[in-house]
């Protein structure tokens, strides 16, 4: 992108998260990795940030927006390990401190880095946080079993090593 253009894109994203109080940005993967979508503007109020990776953008965006819809009633940050139930589906969080050698976290920063607080203070450091899903037998990516080729989700979180089969 050329900076005008890179001036334009933070205008659009800024002008979404002074509407909805986020934006959610869809990546398509490069580099041999899985697409990716994340939220921008929960860093700029002191609070996390938010990565799902390998779904559709609708399918994506929808969990995204529903977690910080969660969090933000609820009034706190997620827990690294948490698992939350949506009804037909449960979703874990997984603090993914992994992820800022990954393009898809190194995207977050830059757009992060990009948008600048109202008195021009850049965005302060923040945790990213990985909605991780499981496969349709309920089994997330570290469980034995689960379906990485139907399903192929990695995992930016080096604190969840994954589980050996029985």
């Amino acid at each position: 992108m050329t900076p005008k253009q890179q001036k334009e894109y933070a205008a659009k994203i800024d002008a979404l998260v002074a509407k909805h109080g986020i934006a959610v940005q869809f990546v398509f993967g490069e580099r041999g990795e899985v697409p990716f979508t994340y939220s921008v503007g929960r860093a700029e109020k002191g609070k996390s940030e938010l990565l799902v990776n390998s779904l559709p953008f609708d399918a994506a965006q929808y969990l995204v927006n529903e977690m910080v819809r969660i969090l933000d009633e609820r009034g706190t940050e997620p827990t690294h390990g948490e698992i939350i139930d949506l009804g037909h589906i449960k979703v874990r969080f997984d603090l993914a401190p992994g992820a800022e050698k990954t393009h898809a976290f190194q995207a977050v920063a830059r757009l992060a880095r990009a948008l600048k607080l109202p008195d021009d203070r850049p965005t302060p450091p923040f945790e990213t946080y990985q909605i991780v899903w499981p496969d349709k037998e309920g089994r997330f990516p570290d469980d034995a079993g689960y379906a990485a080729d139907k399903f192929p989700q990695p995992l930016y979180s080096q604190q969840h090593p994954p589980k050996q089969s029985s």
